[in-house]
């Protein structure tokens, strides 16, 4: 596989070669089949993305991705990347008030400066973002975008320059809700986290790869939506309900989407490993599942050999549930502007190859009994630019929230 300055550059190789013939993302429709999306429609949502943001000057700038899992946020991710902005993800709105503090939260120390949403969150995630002082950010509706990006000019631009140094995540997998923690990944950490992905799990680009895990942390951001696209394989990102709380569903989604490398917390492998003949999946078919991840909790080797026994049957391979995310970034407070640590070139390989290990018992455990905390440093930039909101179309027009705008009028399109 070519090596390559960034990961935007390999992901759109991945759209050339792959191109209306493979298949990028494969989403559960509901109703036992799934919704195909090819490299070559993925890349133009995200060129189209890429497009809008290039028109804000948005290189180097904190970008907000509020969205449900689902197409809309590979393609928001993407855009990030194709246009040297630096995606900071959060889940779409619910009717948690912990959940609303902590986005707001997130905003705030992260100082975003424009956002990327969808038409169902718009207004809720215009109200979030007021509770920080914030309601007067750009925001765009990512699946009301047009294939220019709302700029009247071609999307299909090169990709933004970066170096391996430059940052290219935020990513807030811990801390309290009003006090979140980010780590600061940059596109070099990525990049090095794709090669000891591969590495250490066997994939390629046969691989279909799956599960529920939040896109908004890394395990699921990294491990289940970039790593895929970046190997020109396919993703199959399944929605956290019902398969979160309903096991038997999770396994007939593995099953049924043939699904070769999943990631799920010890919790629901034992879950899985608890459920009665009455209650398990008929028709099961796991023989193409080659390897589970456990992530996120520690991990119990009796767990995972009470999982492998109790689906042999179905063609569980014996080994597949045999493996550990520790993810190890150093942490850094994320609305830190200006140069940040540098991180040698040799110390963010290092530390994303340890991220993945083979189980040879029960794992290794903190005094905590919690994995060993995450580490790559990563450098900031950037720069604060104030913004106000607009719908998509061109800059000129402004709306006063991130409410989707359907008239010309600026009042109309805030109450809407």
């Amino acid at each position: 596989m070519p090596r390559h300055a960034n990961l935007a550059e390999a992901l759109r190789e991945r759209a050339r070669d792959g191109g209306d013939h493979t298949v990028a993302l494969a989403h559960p429709d509901g109703t036992g089949g799934e919704r195909r999306i090819s490299y070559a429609e993925l890349d133009a949502r995200a060129a189209a993305v890429a497009a809008w943001l290039r028109g804000r000057d948005a290189a180097g700038r904190r970008v907000l991705i509020v969205l449900d899992p689902g197409p809309h946020i590979a393609a928001a991710l993407l855009g990030c990347l194709y246009a040297g902005a630096v995606a900071v993800p959060v889940p779409a709105p619910t009717a948690s008030r912990t959940a609303a503090e902590r986005t707001a939260a997130i905003a705030k120390d992260a100082a975003v400066d424009l956002v990327l949403t969808e038409t169902a969150h718009a207004t809720e995630t215009s109200r979030r973002l007021s509770l920080v002082g914030r309601a007067d950010l750009t925001c765009l509706p990512v699946d009301r975008l047009g294939p220019d990006g709302g700029t009247g000019h071609t999307s299909d631009a090169p990709s933004a320059r970066t170096d391996p140094d430059s940052l290219a995540l935020l990513a807030y997998d811990s801390g309290p809700a009003t006090a979140p923690r980010g780590a600061r990944l940059t596109h070099g950490n990525l990049l090095a986290a794709m090669h000891a992905l591969r590495a250490t799990l066997g994939t390629g680009p046969r691989s279909r790869i799956g599960g529920w895990l939040p896109r908004r942390h890394t395990p699921g951001l990294i491990g289940q939506v970039l790593h895929p696209l970046w190997l020109g394989a396919t993703a199959v990102p399944l929605p956290a309900r019902p398969f979160r709380t309903d096991p038997a569903a999770w396994l007939r989604a593995i099953s049924r989407h043939g699904i070769t490398e999943a990631v799920a917390p010890d919790t629901q492998y034992a879950r899985c490993a608890a459920l009665t003949a009455d209650e398990q999946p008929a028709g099961l078919d796991l023989s193409r599942w080659r390897t589970a991840l456990n992530a996120g909790e520690p991990v119990s080797s009796a767990t995972m050999a009470a999982f492998t026994r109790r689906y042999a049957a179905a063609g569980l391979r014996t080994g597949t549930p045999g493996r550990r995310i520790r993810p190890r970034r150093r942490r850094a407070p994320a609305a830190r502007r200006g140069p940040g640590p540098r991180c040698p070139a040799r110390s963010s390989a290092s530390s994303t190859r340890s991220s993945c290990r083979r189980l040879t018992g029960g794992g290794r455990r903190g005094r905590s009994g919690r994995a060993a905390p995450p580490s790559p440093p990563a450098t900031g930039g950037g720069r604060r630019t104030p913004c106000r909101s607009s719908p998509p179309g061109p800059p000129t027009a402004r709306a006063d929230s991130c409410a989707p705008a359907t008239s010309a009028s600026p009042r109309a399109a805030a109450s809407a």
